[in-house]
């Protein structure tokens, strides 16, 4: 368990040894859930924050009409919603639903305190992770609101998960793509045969993709 928590974000910089040090100070526990098992719903108390040691989790909305909208795809060994954890109002607002055979690390908000008490490596990497979490929900509102298009939206989209690379690997599938962007599959796709057409992307497969003409993707 030491050795995947190393490539967690909320313990960069900490060897396996530090990190037992660290956790063996405080409560926690392990969970082990099964392939689209709910974890939590929507509006429950958040007072344990989620690591993932093996697997992947699903955050998703259900609108009054029963569709699902996918909001994020986590996977080890991230931690889930440790924005969430502290805060007046620290009510989860979507359903977390284990995306397969998953196994969780659940560490208590009182050690949570704790740990970043003992470890000041390891609160200045939980306050990053909260306020780069913050800054990417700025932007998903801005794109939201001030990009108007599916054409615009899977630009801006593109220009992000590829982190300055040409070439780069989706991290979900076209159908959860679809979902977050709350449109159906065809369209998505439409859309992407049109930035093919255009020259401006390249699809090598399912998931990778090359950009072509980043400028063109900037003014789109």
């Amino acid at each position: 368990m030491y050795k995947i928590l190393t490539k967690s974000p909320l313990f960069k910089g900490l060897n396996e040894i530090e990190i037992e040090k660290v956790l063996n100070s405080v409560k926690f526990k392990i969970k082990s859930y099964e392939q689209y098992e709910s974890i939590n719903f929507r509006g429950d108390r958040y007072e344990e924050l989620y690591i993932i040691i093996s697997g992947s989790v699903i955050g998703e909305m259900l609108n009054h009409s029963g569709k699902v909208m996918i909001v994020e795809n986590i996977t080890a060994p991230f931690p889930i919603a440790p924005a969430f954890l502290f805060g007046n109002n620290n009510n989860l607002p979507i359903n977390i639903v284990a995306n397969e055979k998953l196994k969780l690390l659940v560490i208590p908000k009182s050690s949570i305190l704790k740990m970043a008490n003992l470890n000041e490596i390891f609160l200045r990497n939980y306050l990053n992770i909260v306020c780069n979490k913050a800054s990417f929900l700025a932007k998903q509102l801005w794109n939201n609101t001030m990009n108007s298009s599916l054409k615009g939206k899977l630009a801006d989209y593109l220009l992000t998960v590829s982190k300055n690379r040409a070439e780069f690997e989706l991290p979900i599938s076209l159908t959860k793509l679809s979902d977050f962007f709350g449109v159906p599959r065809p369209s998505l796709s439409r859309v992407f045969s049109s930035l093919v057409k255009d020259e401006i992307i390249e699809k090598i497969d399912r998931k990778k993709i090359k950009i072509l003409d980043r400028e063109k993707l900037l003014e789109i």
